[in-house]
């Protein structure tokens, strides 16, 4: 028990609050010691004392957010990373392994090591206490994930995961539309990796392209069976559509999409993983497109034409 004096002290009559005159603490002082060891301090206490109860309320909102703002005060950020991007480094980010102590200081996932300790350890042990750290968090999102009836893809990482979980809901409400079916592909598989270069390499890139574009029905215009369009031009970088007259249905469009999903080959050596991949992905079309819709999907090996 710390020999410094109690915070709850100052909640009582001075005659509790006084100590011997060895400074010996009192009974009283002694007893609210024991609360305060379990509810902790508003502002967490000693360096290196676990966070109280206290303090975990406090923080329970932000915890339970994919945002996780109590780890990134400072951060203007919606969403700042938490892994670290390069494991191939000498040691993570110190950065990184901050925010995790930080989290472990609210919740107790390993046993506190002070900074100077932490420093003496060898890399491999720490790097094994950030993964340990890690793991009650991924599973917290998973937890988060069952409310929403979102299913993660089993190799996601931490921030992917809070990363759809902070935009997927407005995409819910999309669901069954053309937009809702891009907006959704975006979230689960695009993946663009930002070196310390600040040059992006594109792992996926996906894109959902319209068919037959026309204009939507007005009466007596364009409402009847022999009604054409002619497709708008597209954006160079995406998928380049047939020069041809297409049909309008009573004004409507018929829906007819091309999915293109632009893979890079140096990220999938493995083609078993590749397959794999490219199963997920037919699945998830399949099952998000707009009903009775007719949808092509177009793999393609260079993703470097989308700028």
């Amino acid at each position: 028990m710390s020999d410094e004096e109690s915070e709850y002290l100052r909640l009582l009559p001075a005659v509790h609050a006084s100590r011997s005159e060895d400074g010996t603490p009192s009974f009283v002082e002694r007893y609210l010691m024991i609360a305060e060891s379990l509810l902790g301090r508003r502002d967490g206490g000693e360096a290196g004392v676990q966070q109280g109860m206290a303090a975990l309320l406090d923080a329970l909102p932000s915890i339970l957010s994919p945002r996780l703002s109590f780890l990134f005060p400072d951060s203007t950020e919606l969403l700042p990373l938490i892994e670290v991007a390069d494991t191939a480094a000498q040691f993570p980010l110190a950065p990184t392994e901050d925010v995790l102590e930080v989290l472990n200081h609210f919740l107790g996932i390993v046993p506190f090591v002070p900074p100077e300790s932490l420093e003496t350890l060898a890399v491999s042990k720490r790097r094994q206490r950030m993964s340990l750290i890690l793991e009650p968090l991924a599973q917290l999102l998973e937890w988060l994930s069952g409310w929403i009836a979102l299913v993660p893809i089993r190799d996601w990482s931490v921030d992917k995961r809070r990363d759809v979980l902070s935009r997927i809901m407005p995409l819910y409400r999309k669901r069954g539309t053309l937009e809702g079916l891009k907006g959704l592909m975006k979230a689960f598989f695009d993946n663009v990796v930002v070196d310390q270069n600040g040059k992006p390499t594109v792992w996926i890139k996906t894109d959902v392209v319209d068919m037959t574009p026309a204009q939507p029905i007005e009466l007596g215009t364009n409402t009847t069976l022999a009604e054409t369009a002619s497709p708008k031009q597209e954006d160079p970088d995406n998928i380049v559509m047939p020069p041809v007259l297409l049909p309008v249905l009573d004004g409507m469009r018929p829906h007819s999409v091309v999915v293109g999903i632009y893979l890079n080959p140096n990220k999938y050596l493995i083609q078993a993983q590749l397959e794999r991949l490219k199963s997920t992905m037919n699945s998830f079309v399949d099952e998000e497109k707009p009903v009775h819709a007719r949808c092509s999907i177009i793999y393609v090996n260079n993703p470097d034409c989308l700028g």
